[in-house]
């Protein structure tokens, strides 16, 4: 069929283009460099399954009200690289244009609605248009101030599986629609009474695996807690829940790390269950020390979930608390090591993720989100800026191989063969 026959029938532009992409006409003219301005989403309630609407109002970031900036992987799909191939598309309505989300996007809108007033939202696959390089380039350039002025960064873990236990039956009994974990403690120790009067519980124990991560969070040490310490029945459901927990594709996104880094505060979501980011590093941290104390590993093997829980959420609180302290400046290549096995969408995030998060440069030389270059363009320019500033050959040396056959340089023409390829 011609391109003039499809025309003829008018099919809906969206319906050609990849998650993502969007009408252009819901997008006008973004005020460019040396601008703050940024679009925010006013998510309009709802409840259950109606329809998501909302809208974009373009505002300067210094004046804007109180919101919410979102944190998720485009494509939750265990083991995906978050390359947007969703297994089907969802549709929201937004400036009353229907634009394509991914199902883990609309699940985590959501979440987010409220019944009966306008939640303040940013969402960058919805606030930035994605198909405009030098927008994208110019909202990339101030992504570290959105989530740093946002009240919360609400990082949305995913929605319920099959085999997950959230103690929906609790739930209706108190009339709640989610259960969620805070700094108040008579609602957290309320929680874990329940959690004590379950016997039953399915193969993932989620609501299980925030109680127990809310018990280590008070410094309560693994190799004393009964419900993890034997390999059967109760505490096999709860790992398997603390395992679910941690599979979700957030937890290997390249740009996690800057939205969880720079927030003031920060909530995990997962389905209807939800506790503060704080709750889970020091559960994370208490583990750590009592494996220290007690060479837990060697007494409870299959503690391993515990220990993998506690890496990976170590590895982002590190970063997080060396980013506020003053005395410890965060530089661009022990990022560029450190988290180079991360997933991104785009492979030129692999380093524009990790930029906001430089507080060090070594030198006058610095390194902007710029979408007209290419991957290679873009990799060399880090190799370059990297030597100038250092006045060393350091990037060249030590790098971990990433390709297939242990080499990492890129192969491109025209460019040298020893840029690092990211």
């Amino acid at each position: 069929m011609s391109a003039t026959k499809r025309r003829s029938i008018r099919v809906p532009r969206t319906l050609h283009r990849k998650p993502g992409l969007r009408h252009a006409p819901l997008y006008g003219s973004l005020a460019g460099e040396g601008s703050t301005n940024f679009r925010l989403m006013r998510l309009h309630p709802g409840i259950l399954d109606q329809a998501i609407t909302c809208s974009l109002e373009e505002i300067p970031l210094n004046n804007a009200p109180p919101y919410k900036a979102l944190s998720y992987a485009w494509d939750n799909t265990l083991g995906s690289s978050n390359s947007g191939s969703s297994p089907s598309t969802m549709w929201i309505r937004c400036n009353n244009v229907p634009i394509p989300v991914s199902p883990n996007l609309y699940a985590a809108l959501q979440r987010l609605r409220s019944k009966d007033k306008v939640v303040n939202l940013w969402v960058d696959a919805v606030c930035i248009n994605q198909h405009d390089p030098d927008e994208r380039g110019h909202q990339v350039g101030i992504m570290r101030r959105i989530y740093q002025q946002a009240e919360e960064v609400a990082i949305w873990l995913g929605s319920k599986r099959d085999d997950d236990d959230l103690a929906e039956d609790f739930m209706l009994s108190l009339g709640l629609t989610s259960l969620d974990w805070t700094d108040n403690e008579e609602t957290n120790r309320f929680f874990w009474l329940e959690f004590l009067r379950r016997s039953d519980c399915k193969r993932q124990y989620i609501f299980g695996g925030f109680c127990v991560l809310w018990l280590l969070s008070l410094g309560i040490p693994a190799s004393v807690t009964p419900h993890i310490s034997s390999p059967f029945g109760q505490s096999s459901c709860i790992l398997n829940g603390i395992q679910a927990i941690m599979d979700q594709a957030w937890w290997q996104r390249s740009w996690v790390l800057q939205e969880t880094v720079v927030a003031a505060k920060a909530t995990c979501y997962y389905a209807t269950l939800s506790c503060p980011w704080n709750m889970i590093t020091k559960a994370a941290a208490s583990y750590m020390n009592g494996q220290l104390s007690t060479n837990i590993d060697s007494a409870y093997g299959y503690v391993s979930f515990l220990a993998q829980f506690a890496r990976q959420v170590r590895d982002i609180e590190i970063i997080r608390q060396d980013w506020r302290n003053p005395s410890k400046l965060v530089s661009l290549l022990p990022l560029l090591r450190q988290f180079r096995i991360r997933n991104a969408t785009d492979p030129r995030d692999k380093v524009y993720a990790l930029i906001g998060m430089v507080q060090y440069w070594g030198g006058q030389h610095k390194i902007a989100p710029d979408y007209n270059l290419d991957v290679t363009n873009v990799y060399w320019q880090v190799s370059i800026t990297v030597i100038k500033n250092m006045q060393s050959l350091e990037v060249l040396c030590g790098t971990p191989n990433a390709t297939s056959d242990g080499d990492p340089r890129l192969t491109h023409p025209g460019h040298p063969s020893w840029v690092i390829d990211w």
